[in-house]
């Protein structure tokens, strides 16, 4: 067939090539077809797959960066963009997840996710130091009381639910401010 992912081949030797498509095609096939996907659930996806693959730094990075996307978009949906308490908020010397996901939220809505959700807030919290480590470091691994420890999929894993949950409690947020 042909198109911008037209596959050609034997039964068993099968190769995408690549094409051209017009314009107005690649946007009447979202409209078929629906929205791109969602940016955030995108990176989350994105970091399974990296955590699965062994590919650790890159999956703490997509973690967190879905994380903050989430955080300012649960800002701006709340109608706080521009809200001088909210910016001195996310000013404060504190962790990552102190600010986006206790301090806001509890400004906003008055609630904590670290009170609805001791264990995801304590793994966000882990997962956010460890991208740091990636970012500043370039090595994936956790500062823990016992010593330095690399995280290994399956750590990534529990952070990437951990992630997960987070994104899902701030947009819940905004949805009950709407009813």
């Amino acid at each position: 067939s042909d198109g911008p992912l037209a596959a050609s081949g034997t039964w068993y030797f099968r190769r995408v090539t690549r094409g051209s498509a017009p314009f107005h095609a690649i946007g009447s096939a979202v409209v078929e077809l629906g929205e791109f996907a969602d940016v955030v659930d995108a990176l989350l996806v994105d970091a399974e797959a990296a955590a699965i693959t062994y590919r650790i730094s890159e999956a703490l990075i997509s973690m967190g960066t879905a994380c903050e996307i989430a955080s300012e978009r649960y800002i701006d949906r709340a109608g706080r963009s521009d809200d001088e308490q909210v910016e001195a908020l996310l000013r404060e010397r504190v962790p990552f997840a102190v600010r986006r996901l206790n301090l806001v939220p509890d400004y906003i809505h008055g609630r904590r996710f670290e009170s609805d959700s001791p264990e995801a807030f304590g793994l966000v919290v882990r997962m956010y130091k460890a991208r740091n480590n990636v970012v500043h470091e370039g090595t994936a691994y956790e500062k823990l009381s016992e010593g330095n420890f690399a995280v290994t999929p399956a750590v990534a894993l529990e952070f990437l639910g951990a992630s997960q949950a987070a994104v899902a409690w701030l947009k819940a947020l905004n949805d009950e401010r709407r009813d």
